[in-house]
């Protein structure tokens, strides 16, 4: 089964992609050490193009495999190329994104859906498929909709809230994941937690706006070239619009 990662713009989407990749190649190197000594290609990623052709989406794949092909390929072949290279990659997660290029079933796109679909039922790879708003989309609703939904898991990101402890603790969880990356000399995680609900008003709960801010924040305390100052505080916020 495939899973539908679905949400409106800066939820979070590609962050929550990024972690399935990489936890996907963790979990493949721990079963194959070897693994690139073998040639094998645990991760794929490949982007709808807007007005896609399933000629076009196949030869984006073979892109990412590095593998030449010309104008006269036909879909078939190249089809037959990419599950080759999947097979044989032991490709275990096909991450897709920018799914929402498929939301209009126009003759180009449901040719695209088609080949996708054709293209999964033979490898093993689980599918994600990334994109805004999926959930509304003529990919899980219709007749072909229905048989990708039928294969799939959806799951919905949103803003995260902070009404209830569970959501504060995730919240804070996220602030903390970011204050551990910010490169700050004077910074300890946790500084921001008594700031809390005020990262949260600011920024509705979208952990793309939380992260323009921290790093805009971040990048201004570190052209300062004041270390002993390299402290993100209210009054530091309080001067970052978004």
């Amino acid at each position: 089964t495939g899973v539908f990662l679905s949400g409106p713009a800066t939820m979070g989407k590609t962050t929550a992609a990024f972690h399935a990749m990489v936890e996907a190649m963790q979990r493949h190197a721990k079963r194959y050490p070897n693994w690139q000594e073998l040639n094998h290609t645990p991760v794929v990623y490949v982007e709808v193009a807007s007005n896609s052709s399933a000629k076009g989406f196949m030869g984006r794949l073979l892109n990412f495999f590095g593998v030449p092909y010309g104008p006269r390929t036909t879909l078939e072949e190249r089809t037959h190329m990419v599950m080759h290279h999947l097979q044989r990659g032991h490709t275990s997660l096909i991450v897709i994104d920018e799914m929402q290029n498929l939301s209009r079933l126009n003759n180009g796109n449901f040719e695209s859906a088609q080949a996708i679909k054709n293209m999964l039922n033979g490898v093993r790879a689980v599918p994600l498929y990334v994109g805004l708003n999926l959930d509304e989309t003529a990919l899980t609703n219709g007749e072909l909709g229905a048989q990708f939904a039928g294969r799939s898991t959806l799951v919905k990101l949103g803003p995260l809230g902070f009404s209830t402890a569970q959501e504060q603790n995730i919240w804070r969880g996220v602030i903390y994941s970011f204050e551990e990356q910010l490169g700050l000399l004077n910074h300890a995680p946790k500084t921001l937690f008594p700031h809390a609900k005020m990262l949260r008003t600011m920024t509705g709960g979208s952990i793309g706006a939380l992260s323009r801010l921290l790093t805009t924040a971040a990048l201004g305390l570190i052209l300062d070239e004041n270390p002993r100052a390299e402290t993100i505080t209210p009054d530091v916020l309080s001067l970052i619009k978004l």
